[in-house]
């Protein structure tokens, strides 16, 4: 891990690695775009679809991104409690505002997290990095623990719904000292991924083009490992790739529908994330202000 850290905080790796992703980021989704709308025939068909939505799912899909972000101000929460005691409700907002700044150029959002800690709270860099480390791993263990358990599942011909036994399993762990963290953080990363896949059920209703959950879940945990690729923030463009190159094998539909599938999740994303960040930001930013002047007043006295 102290050699991942040493990696990631190399100025040269910084400096020319995040330029790099940010543009390969915007061609892949700027491919994206124009293979959709090129595909005139699929995109024609989810518009009118989508022109005339079921207001039951946007309002599903809408209220699955708020509570995955809910869920990761919950999991970053956790596992920064070792080092500080941050408040519920800050961590909240820090992960808002920060999940919306990592939309920006050269994803700003992670090292501000940082910044923020090292200045309220007085937490060492190299922890809140391990945090951030360890929410990278958790992501990764929940997404193939999810894949796995249902390939178990098809091959033994057991119900589909025993996907949702292995967080319960990871309860076990919480019997340790050392495994306690580690374990509830992994029973919020899956539920995170859960979540995912609803999204994408939710977004292939939308276009016209329904699958079924476990393809949905199989195509999120892709998406999920997706979104874990350095220096493209996001996973831009590369999750538009990603599901629709997988749609056609795992789901059964077109690689068009899962291209515009991405394109309707995302955007889902953003009419959450882009209010819900600036809320965070303005409600960190009042709270910095009173903090100070309630240290100018002690000072005084």
């Amino acid at each position: 891990m102290a050699a991942v850290e040493q990696f990631l905080s190399n100025p040269t790796v910084r400096r020319f690695a995040r330029p790099i992703g940010l543009v390969i980021g915007l061609l892949l989704m700027a491919c994206a775009i124009v293979f959709a709308v090129l595909e005139r025939a699929q995109l024609t068909d989810a518009l009118a679809t989508l022109r005339d939505p079921p207001p039951e799912t946007i309002a599903l899909m809408l209220g699955c991104v708020l509570a995955g972000l809910l869920l990761t101000g919950l999991l970053f929460h956790v596992l920064i409690a070792r080092f500080a005691r941050v408040p519920w409700w800050e961590m909240q907002a820090l992960v808002a505002s920060t999940t919306l700044a990592n939309y920006l150029p050269l994803k700003p959002g992670l090292i501000g997290r940082v910044a923020y800690h090292k200045v309220r709270h007085g937490i060492a860099p190299v922890q809140s990095a391990r945090t951030i480390l360890e929410a990278v791993g958790l992501t990764f263990a929940a997404a193939m623990s999810a894949v796995c358990l249902l390939w178990l599942c098809q091959t033994l011909a057991l119900p589909p719904e025993l996907v949702f036994v292995s967080p319960l399993l990871a309860l076990v762990a919480r019997l340790f000292p050392k495994g306690r963290t580690l374990a509830l953080g992994f029973v919020i990363r899956s539920a995170e991924v859960f979540l995912w896949a609803l999204r994408y059920w939710c977004a292939f209703r939308l276009i016209g083009s329904p699958v079924s959950y476990e393809s949905a879940l199989v195509l999120a945990t892709a998406s999920c490992l997706a979104t874990l690729v350095p220096f493209i923030s996001n996973g831009l463009g590369l999750r538009e790739w990603v599901v629709g190159l997988l749609t056609p094998i795992l789901a059964g539909a077109s690689m068009e529908a899962g291209i515009v599938a991405e394109l309707v999740n995302r955007t889902a994303e953003l009419i959450i994330v882009i209010p819900c960040g600036a809320a965070g930001a303005v409600l960190l930013a009042k709270y910095r202000g009173a903090v100070r002047a309630d240290e100018r007043s002690a000072e005084a006295v």
